[in-house]
């Protein structure tokens, strides 16, 4: 998977890319088909090229844990920690997919 990182305070706004070797900082733009492209509802819906706020950051740090439930079988424990994470991301057709893949394997 990939994580979207931005730093942003009053002076200015940058995004981080961990994901490739060392670290760089592209654009906007750059996301707009790294490491897939994506629709503009999407982008609203996933919350795709923005900052996020303490409960969505929250979100995300529970949908990686949920993945790695997922990966090592313990699916009842992925599936809970999936639904916590959409507090944060209500809207999230991914997630939902994550949900019902993932009950799907109990």
């Amino acid at each position: 998977g990939h994580l979207f990182s931005r730093w942003q305070d009053q002076q200015e706004t940058f995004n981080i890319e961990p994901s490739i070797r060392g670290v760089d900082i592209f654009p906007d733009s750059y996301y707009l088909t790294y490491p897939h492209p994506f629709t503009e509802a999407e982008r609203i819906d996933e919350k795709y090229l923005k900052t996020h706020t303490p409960i969505e950051e929250l979100s995300l740090l529970m949908s990686t844990r949920a993945v790695c439930f997922k990966a090592n079988g313990l699916y009842q424990q992925a599936v809970a920690t999936y639904e916590i994470s959409l507090r944060g991301f209500p809207n999230s057709k991914l997630t939902r997919a994550y949900i019902d893949d993932t009950k799907r394997r109990f």
